[in-house]
């Protein structure tokens, strides 16, 4: 340190090392410093947009599969243990006029209202008594009502008349099951006795959501467009409605295709109808579509989110990213 001595009085000059910042390099480093955190900031900031966007689109692809895996499940086992009209227990509910009954749009959702298994009630814990038996013994009767619709095993169908929930029996409408129909009621190894229920599926186009009979089911879904194959015949192919002499994407109605962008679900041109099978008996195909669309904008996304899905053109929503999934299934009970 230098010290000078002036007037009797001492005083002090730092040297070089030792002075401090001046306000020019104070105000260098403030600069540079907001700099660095603004960057910072900005990829910490891009990085939230990003995963909160990409946790968006896993969103809408769970719930397309969600939706996707009930209606699947429902048509593949549309008719399940009931007999063809005119013998099939009457469940009106919901439209249910046939087993199958859809409903086509070609400016909004499609719908369909289907008779399925709704519920396994529980097992045989004892074999019908009779001839006629009208009288089932279950090891639960939990869940079931009267006038409810029940299946035994798929084979024998009827209405229930009466319950006994301490007995856990149920009286079944007359006739009863008739011979030479025999079901298993062993304890533990008992027959499967499920409930059937007239089910409606449809689209909340104001709250993008799946409906099942008015319930929803599943958020972030758009549309659901249904497209069908039919063997009016009975010779077990689907029949040829593009006159293309194969079995096709075209052959499943409707299906007009009147796109202006490309279809979702692989398919082009326009052959087909565009009307619902005139006989839903002869239904032994379907192909479900089911459109998501995202919750909340996403300004980044600058793509163009017009679809073309069956017959059905939805316009572009900017900013909005949509997800579309297709699955075709075959009919399990072909005796609709």
């Amino acid at each position: 340190m230098n010290a000078h001595f002036t007037n009797g009085r001492a005083t002090w000059r730092a040297s070089g090392a030792e002075r401090g910042f001046s306000l020019i390099e104070l105000l260098i480093a403030v600069a540079i410093f907001s700099l660095i955190s603004l960057a910072g900031f900005t990829v910490l900031s891009s990085g939230a947009r990003n995963a909160a966007m990409n946790d968006e689109t896993v969103k809408i692809l769970q719930n397309v599969r969600m939706a996707m895996d009930l209606v699947a499940r429902d048509i593949r086992m549309a008719g399940y243990g009931n007999p063809s009209a005119p013998n099939a227990v009457p469940l009106t509910a919901n439209n249910c006029t046939f087993i199958l009954n859809p409903t086509n749009s070609s400016t909004g959702p499609d719908s369909i209202s289907l008779i399925t298994v709704d519920q396994v009630i529980g097992r045989l814990t004892a074999d019908a008594p009779g001839a006629t038996p009208t009288q089932l013994t279950l090891d639960a009767v939990t869940g079931l009502a009267v006038n409810d619709v029940i299946s035994v095993d798929g084979i024998f169908t009827s209405t229930v008349n009466g319950i006994n929930a301490g007995a856990n029996t149920v009286t079944l409408a007359a006739p009863g099951i008739q011979s030479p129909m025999g079901f298993n009621g062993a304890a533990n190894t008992g027959t499967q006795v499920v409930r059937l229920a007239c089910v409606k599926y449809s689209v909340d186009t104001t709250k993008n959501q799946l409906l099942r009979d008015g319930v929803p089911v599943a958020d972030d879904i758009e549309d659901l467009q249904l497209a069908y194959g039919v063997d009016t015949n009975g010779d077990g192919i689907i029949d040829d409605q593009n006159a293309n002499n194969i079995v096709d994407c075209l052959d499943l109605i409707p299906n007009a295709l009147v796109q202006t962008v490309s279809n979702t679900v692989g398919c082009f041109g326009t052959g087909g109808v565009t009307t619902v099978p005139a006989d839903p008996t002869t239904i032994r195909m379907v192909r479900i579509s089911v459109v998501g669309k995202a919750s909340k904008p996403d300004p980044s996304y600058t793509a163009n989110s017009a679809l073309a899905v069956e017959d059905h053109n939805i316009p572009a929503v900017s900013q909005y990213r949509r997800r579309v999934l297709t699955r075709t299934v075959s009919l399990r009970d072909l005796g609709l």
